[in-house]
């Protein structure tokens, strides 16, 4: 049976085989094949009447409705890429405006709050303030006054107790021992602990160095301990005397330091938040 061919060019773009009607005269031709250049149709086994004036049928392909469809939804995407690209221009503009002025306001509340904290300059606690809330926290009328509120038949005895204690503490092997018993307690408890740190760094204050020598060493015991059991966990809660004797002598040797170089900055950072 003979094929009716037909050429055109881009002829899959728009359509597929199943969408193309193809008449012959009055009838409906089958199509075959369609790719971009051809299409093939076989035509009815009787030929079918002319729709015009000529006595020859004519072939004609319906694909008018499937390019018309396509053209409108290429400009209605077309559209919409120009509107979004409307709206990105549009959203640039408004964030960079808004960027700016927020800008401006940082810089003018930076520059308010310089002037704020460059005149009374920023509430640094004295040291002795400063000691009793690191070494003590939450605790009034911390123990770091050198006068005895004793009766006069009392004061001798005591404070030659604590001349005796004082020269016990400036032993290094008994200070040791001393911290090493006083963990071993079960009734020990945390708070306890911290407590004694803290009168221990208030009693070694004026002698740093041999301070910071049996700290090391109760460090390194400490280290050993964790080693065996879970290094982990190591100096992540402060639960042991040296623990807290080393927070104790890092708040001692971090006074000067935020005194005179970190002190305004972290306060006019604390301004800002």
């Amino acid at each position: 049976m003979a094929v009716c061919p037909s050429q055109g060019k881009d002829l899959t773009r728009a359509m597929t085989r199943d969408e193309v009607v193809a008449r012959l005269g009055d009838q409906e031709c089958e199509v075959k094949t369609l790719d971009s250049t051809h299409l093939y149709c076989e035509p009815p086994e009787k030929q079918p009447d002319s729709l015009g004036t000529n006595q020859l049928p004519s072939l004609r392909v319906r694909y008018c409705i499937c390019v018309c469809l396509c053209r409108r939804k290429s400009k209605q995407a077309l559209r919409d890429y120009k509107k979004v690209l409307v709206q990105l221009e549009t959203l640039e503009i408004n964030v960079g405006d808004q960027c700016r002025k927020e800008f401006t306001d940082l810089m003018t509340e930076m520059m308010d709050l310089s002037s704020d904290v460059g005149g009374p300059g920023i509430p640094l606690l004295d040291y002795k303030t400063y000691a009793e809330r690191v070494f003590f926290p939450g605790q009034r009328g911390a123990p770091l006054s050198q006068n005895l509120d004793l009766p006069e038949s009392r004061r001798r005895t005591v404070e030659q107790g604590l001349g005796q204690l004082n020269n016990l503490l400036n032993n290094r092997l008994f200070l040791i021992r001393f911290i090493h018993t006083l963990e071993a307690q079960q009734n020990f408890s945390q708070r306890d602990r911290g407590y004694v740190a803290s009168l221990l760094t208030m009693a070694l204050h004026d002698k740093l160095e041999y301070f910071t020598d049996v700290m090391k060493t109760l460090l390194g015991d400490l280290v050993q301990q964790y080693v065996a059991k879970n290094p982990k966990l190591m100096l992540r809660r402060t639960e042991t005397v040296v623990e807290k004797m080393l927070t104790n002598w890092m708040s001692i040797c971090l006074y000067s330091f935020l005194k005179e170089v970190a002190g305004d900055p972290v306060y006019m950072l604390y301004r800002a938040l």
